[in-house]
């Protein structure tokens, strides 16, 4: 009896190449992902490790003290350049799911980490560092501690939903560049990091995903800083611009409030994520 040839269905994985515009339904123009890479069969992404669009980086330092675990005196603290890349340790660069999956469970939870530590994933190995991307930015959001100032564990889940879905570019957009998690004193902080500010509907589009992945509840408080008047400043949070989350529609997603109003931190007693 003879047989007859059936197809294998093509698996498609993206991987890394030159951004390049595209535009939405709402004529909104944004960076789209890298090209993509097709394989054959499942067994042969799968003998690859699932490759990543680009490699990505984990960084961790802690602002009180040196790589060395020394503690910084005031000078080198307020010493936001070289100093803050002197704390900076590069963990591990991975390329594919199989590999982030390995390093992530040898990873501590972020609420395991002392305050002042600040936990980055950035493409390639780029240094962490507003430097790095003069004309960009981040969205920030504010997830207040409880009443004892300890880290809650939904930190733990929100900070792997980002991680994870930035690395699966879940952002839709090549101007993503790494997001951050900094563990403060009265509150820790989630922010996404794109490479070039100038493109409004871009960001916009970040914010958008932002609120998607994370499962932003109405009224939630963003914030958004350039990282120009980080480097003027010497802080991400200083000045930052607030904006509050409402609708569902990209071109709904924030309603700029009042730049002199103090944003208020989003609680964690309120069930602002699902």
């Amino acid at each position: 009896m003879s047989s007859t040839a059936v197809a294998q269905p093509q698996i498609t994985v993206s991987s890394s190449s030159a951004s390049t515009s595209n535009n939405t339904s709402s004529g909104a123009t944004y960076e789209k992902k890298p090209k993509s890479q097709t394989y054959d069969n499942d067994e042969q992404l799968k003998a690859k490790g699932f490759p990543l669009e680009t490699k990505w980086t984990f960084w961790y330092a802690n602002t009180k003290v040196d790589k060395e675990g020394h503690p910084q005196d005031q000078q080198q603290q307020q010493d936001n350049g070289t100093h803050y890349r002197d704390c900076l340790n590069k963990l591990a660069t991975v390329s594919t799911i199989a590999e982030f999956s390995k390093v992530y469970a040898y990873l501590q939870k972020p609420s395991k980490l002392p305050k002042n530590s600040n936990i980055s994933l950035f493409r390639h190995e780029v240094v962490p560092m507003w430097e790095s991307f003069p004309q960009g930015g981040c969205w920030m959001v504010r997830i207040r501690k409880g009443d004892n100032g300890q880290t809650s564990t939904l930190i733990d889940r929100l900070w792997e939903q980002l991680i994870f879905s930035t690395i699966c570019e879940q952002f839709e957009t090549g101007n993503v560049v790494g997001c951050v998690l900094s563990l403060r004193t009265k509150e820790d902080v989630l922010q996404v990091w794109n490479k070039n500010s100038n493109n409004h509907a871009d960001r916009i589009h970040i914010c958008d995903r932002f609120k998607w992945i994370l499962h932003f509840g109405e009224g939630v408080v963003v914030q958004y800083k350039h990282n120009k008047l980080s480097i003027k400043d010497g802080s991400t949070f200083r000045n930052a611009r607030t904006f509050m989350v409402s609708g569902n529609e990209t071109s709904d997603v924030t309603r700029s409030v009042d730049d002199e109003t103090e944003p208020t931190p989003v609680s964690q007693k309120q069930p602002v994520f699902e």
